[in-house]
């Protein structure tokens, strides 16, 4: 049995290790290249993650390297699948659990994409850490200090992966409440208050020192305005669709009918509906992303595993597994080949993972440009660089976002001698540096009285062109 979380792991960090980072994995590696108490768009979890293995493996696979920046990936998902199986374990035995496991890992939405690494993916090994110690430590007549501890770890995971980790200590907390008695309920509320006591507190200490601007942004840009669009939520759901698959979809219709049953369903709806309030109702007024609603459908897999576990559904779980094995493999077959064209860059995502390394080499060949400053005004842009550049320059060594507002401020390597001031608007070149974009971020720089010149077009082809990464050569 314990085979399963160990192959999901490697298959994961195996595929991870051939592609090349995305926008967004490059960015939380350079975050784990300063560890703080919080950063400007998430809590610190996914930088911390990718900083430990950074410490502790970086002699073995060295700067530079998409297999130690999404090792961690790999191991919060091992885990997570470790313990839905323990779960499943304690309610019917090994063989269940082993049956069950199958269904669980068949949630293409998470299991298809979870070789990157991303703030979901702490939440989501936080959210099963905290919904399995809860679930045993009320289940168990006798207080378990293992069992308080997992949630106060669990609880504070939650909040320092994404502030939507919130909503399942909330779960966490009104189960308790429910179902424990005496001393085991205050007991069991103390450790998710002091974990996430532990989290909120580093969260505000960063906050109150940056303005508030994390926290602002998440409420204010990240969920605001928009107004009602029907087709933007008929969206939302043809998404949910494609991610979660119609078996899952069909079997949570008949969960959520019966969930009052026995203790077990309302356990798991207890989990379920906060999220499905807030984000299968949210996408209605405002934008949303794909993966926000993800965790909703975490307790249907759980309970689907289950009854195909005991023999029940069996017809409608074949199809799920047999529509997730399909949508990962096309999922990974896209991450490596290019089936088909488009001049726009924002259509096929993959291609982000392709022709960064160009740039390490160019400047290599390049003695005259190889130790200049390198700047970019888009932390997607910037990041890639300054990954690509890592191994030549040892780190984030001249390579920084400029412009840059109070909240990204300490993300980045303060260039006092290359510019001004940091920003947040254009400020004064002081030295020759070089300037990057690419083919999705194009725009040129806009250094106030400097001369810039594009001086190289560095191209990467598929089956058509994948990336351009273009420099421009910037004097003052």
């Amino acid at each position: 049995m314990k085979i399963i979380p160990w192959a999901v792991g490697i298959l994961l960090f195996v595929h991870g290790a051939t592609l090349g980072l995305t926008d967004d994995e490059a960015y939380y590696w350079v975050l784990a290249q300063t560890p703080a108490l919080g950063y400007a768009y998430h809590p610190p979890a996914v930088a911390w993650s990718i900083a430990f293995f950074q410490k502790t493996l970086g002699w073995l696979f060295g700067l530079g390297s998409p297999a130690l920046v999404r090792l961690p990936a790999a191991v919060f998902s091992a885990l997570s699948v470790a313990l839905a199986m323990r779960w499943l374990k304690g309610l019917g035995g090994a063989e269940l659990s082993k049956r069950g496991a199958f269904i669980f890992i068949s949630f293409a939405g998470i299991f298809g994409a979870s070789w990157m690494i991303v703030p979901d993916l702490p939440l989501i090994f936080g959210w099963m850490l905290l919904f399995v110690a809860t679930w045993e430590y009320l289940q168990k007549e006798n207080t378990s200090r293992a069992h308080l501890g997992c949630m106060f770890v669990g609880a504070a995971l939650l909040l320092l992966s994404k502030y939507s980790g919130v909503l399942a200590i909330g779960s966490a907390g009104l189960a308790v409440l429910l179902r424990a008695r005496g001393s085991k309920r205050i007991l069991g509320a103390l450790s998710l208050v002091l974990g996430s006591s532990v989290a909120l507190a580093l969260i505000l200490i960063w906050n109150a020192q940056h303005e508030w601007a994390s926290i602002l942004y998440q409420l204010r840009e990240r969920h605001g305005g928009g107004g009602f669009s029907s087709i933007r939520y008929l969206r939302f759901w043809a998404v949910q669709l494609l991610l979660v698959g119609l078996p899952a979809l069909i079997f949570s219709v008949s969960f959520v009918r019966n969930s009052l049953q026995s203790w077990r369903q309302q356990y798991l709806l207890l989990w379920m509906a906060p999220a499905f309030l807030v984000f299968c109702i949210q996408p209605a007024w405002s934008d949303f992303k794909l993966h926000w609603a993800l965790v909703v459908w975490i307790p249907v897999f759980l309970e689907f595993a289950y009854r195909y576990g005991k023999g029940e559904w069996v017809r409608l779980a074949r199809f799920q597994m047999a529509y997730a094995l399909v949508l990962v493999s096309i999922t990974v077959l896209l991450s490596h080949v290019q089936l088909f064209e488009s001049r726009d860059p924002r259509i096929d995502v993959s291609n982000d993972m392709y022709g960064w390394d160009k740039l390490r080499v160019y400047l290599a060949e390049n003695e005259e440009l190889r130790n200049l400053p390198v700047l970019a005004s888009r932390y997607q842009t910037a990041s890639q660089a300054a990954f690509s550049l890592s191994p030549q320059r040892g780190g984030l060594n001249n390579v920084s976002l400029v412009p840059r507002d109070l909240k990204q401020k300490d993300e980045w390597p303060q260039l006092t001698n290359v510019v001004e001031n940091e920003g947040p608007n254009w400020p004064k070149l002081l030295t020759r540096s070089l300037y990057v974009g690419d083919n999705r971020y194009n725009a040129g720089p806009e250094f106030p009285g400097a001369q810039c010149e594009r001086i190289a077009t560095l191209e990467t082809y598929r089956k058509s062109l994948a990336k351009q990464i273009l420099v421009w050569d910037c004097r003052p």
